[in-house]
């Protein structure tokens, strides 16, 4: 599966869109979908960043926030 597939999958099941995964990346939109249809190569200085962002490395976790102080549920 190329890179652009899985990103496009990955976006897909969890709900992400294509404009948030651009923002993070730093990149135009339009060269996001259009890299996620295959219509363009990515930019190899992006397929780091794309990693990261597939590894779930975007997320702050819960517990992370809780020890932010951020326990108001409580």
């Amino acid at each position: 599966m190329k890179l652009c597939e899985l990103s496009k999958l990955y976006l897909k099941t969890n709900g992400i869109s294509y404009k948030f995964f651009s923002r993070y990346l730093g990149i135009e939109y339009s060269y996001s979908v259009r890299w996620l249809n295959g219509d363009i190569p990515i930019n190899e200085k992006y397929i780091d960043k794309i990693h990261e962002f597939l590894n779930g490395e975007w997320i702050t976790p819960a517990s992370e926030l809780l020890k932010k102080g951020g326990n108001d549920y409580e």
